[in-house]
């Protein structure tokens, strides 16, 4: 009767939780009237130094030239 029972159970919580919303056929959506201008501009981030705990600062260190290349990279050996 338990067997039963929890057989009922199980099967009465598949069937209802994968029922569906009504009207559940593919909507057609329109696409936005007025696209984006344009996207944002990204910034180029340039690392300068990297400092960790317990080791010599600036642990490692970086130079850019005027094309936003590094030029010269330091390492401090711990």
């Amino acid at each position: 009767m338990r067997i039963k029972t929890l057989v009922l159970l199980i099967v009465t919580t598949v069937l209802f939780s994968c029922q569906k919303e009504k009207g559940s056929l593919p909507s057609t959506t329109t696409p936005p009237s007025n696209p984006p201008s344009d996207p944002p501009v990204a910034t180029s981030v340039m690392l300068k130094e990297i400092v960790i705990p317990n080791l010599p600062s600036p642990y490692y260190h970086f130079d850019y030239d005027q094309s936003s290349k590094v030029s010269f990279v330091s390492f401090a050996s711990a």
